[in-house]
């Protein structure tokens, strides 16, 4: 956890770590509420509370476990973005560190999304090729931060 001062909404955080496990925190909630049924409820814990070698439930197909899954690190990605981009905005070091690294890759690994089916550098293992996912997550994240500043999304 790097100590930084950022605002969101009217809110103050201490870190992108703090800022991105309370929005995780509120996405579930607001995932549980849209339940029709305990069954669903369950299904939203199971994504995203329980430890990764008892999330596929008894009854689910593989194929369902890996939507489910899939779902989560695409969730994972675009809350930790988002508290990226805010700190791009808003911190200063972390913004020049971002800019003057040039076309280089950023690597920095993310323990809670560790996963057997990606590899160090944050290579999902998937058809799908693709979606910012794994381990890399925080260095893929700055990354889109990178290029979305010299495309003049980010200021």
């Amino acid at each position: 956890m790097y100590p930084c001062r950022l605002e969101y909404k009217g809110e103050v955080f201490r870190s992108v770590e703090e800022m991105f496990h309370v929005l995780l925190y509120r996405m579930l909630i607001d995932k549980t509420k849209a339940c029709k049924n305990a069954f669903e409820c369950k299904e939203v814990y199971n994504t995203y509370v329980m430890d990764k070698k008892e999330k596929k439930g008894k009854n689910e197909s593989d194929e369902e476990y890996e939507k489910r899954e899939k779902q989560r690190l695409m969730d994972e990605y675009r809350i930790i973005h988002l508290c990226h981009q805010v700190k791009f905005e808003q911190f200063k070091p972390f913004r020049d560190i971002i800019i003057n690294s040039g076309d280089k890759d950023i690597v920095e690994w993310c323990y809670w999304i560790y996963d057997k089916r990606i590899d160090t550098f944050g290579t999902y293992r998937d058809d799908d090729k693709g979606v910012f996912t794994g381990g890399n997550i925080c260095g893929r994240s700055m990354m889109q931060c990178r290029k979305e500043y010299r495309e003049g999304l980010l200021s």
